[in-house]
């Protein structure tokens, strides 16, 4: 799982931040830029590796090449860019490599990157790659959720909906960070809008229409207090 790589508008605003804004080689396959753009990237050029890898992974010009892409990201991420520790965590998380994969996200969730915090949060809660660790995870998300990451937010709605560490659940909690993660949730497209909005009409069974009313405003009037934070890294 990708966890949304491809459709986060955070996720492709990164790019514009890291490498130039205009990035013509990657609307059309002409040699002589990629290969300019290689170039920079063998020489050392952790912005260029980090394009070179996404042209890889998402097919810009050239072939797709997942192989070519982790090669490219690592590159990039040994010399400490949270984004492409990010980018290599999600493709080893694709491949299974759950270990490898959660030292990436330790790495660019050190630098505040908000994607692999929750990436690492689901590592923790599903003991894949690390010891189980729930509390943690717990804390992850909300770290996340804190910083406007709307996945975090449903996360955590699921963690209250079922019961965290064998307690009770707790639906008003759940209720309320689902209303958090649909207002803040950026892509209306996504699995997760669709999860919400067949959760949403089961809260109207299991809390009375007194509870409703404050879940509904205690979502829609929360403000992630850290929203204004980087949110992946430098």
């Amino acid at each position: 799982m990708r966890l949304q790589r491809f459709s986060i508008f955070l996720a492709q605003m990164v790019t514009l931040l890291l490498v130039s804004s205009s990035s013509s080689w990657a609307q059309s396959s002409a040699p002589a830029e990629f290969q300019a753009l290689r170039s920079k990237a063998q020489a050392g050029n952790a912005a260029a590796q980090f394009e070179l890898a996404e042209a890889y992974d998402f097919a810009r010009g050239i072939s797709q090449d997942q192989s070519e892409a982790l090669r490219w990201y690592k590159a990039a991420a040994t010399q400490g860019l949270a984004a492409a520790q990010n980018s290599a965590g999600s493709i080893l998380l694709t491949q299974k490599n759950y270990a490898e994969a959660a030292g990436w996200f330790e790495r660019a969730s050190a630098q505040g990157n908000v994607q692999s915090i929750n990436s690492l949060a689901y590592l923790y809660d599903t003991g894949l790659g690390v010891k189980q660790d729930r509390s943690k995870s717990q804390a992850l998300y909300t770290q996340a959720a804190n910083m406007g990451w709307a996945e975090s937010m449903w996360n955590l709605a699921n963690m209250y909906g079922v019961g965290i560490e064998g307690g009770k659940p707790d639906y008003m909690t759940s209720c309320t960070w689902t209303i958090r993660a649909a207002k803040h949730l950026l892509d209306p497209g996504s699995q997760v809008l669709v999860n919400i909005q067949k959760a949403l009409p089961i809260f109207e069974k299991l809390l009375t229409p007194a509870q409703q009313e404050t879940c509904r405003k205690q979502g829609e009037e929360w403000q992630p207090p850290q929203a204004g934070e980087p949110k992946k890294g430098n």
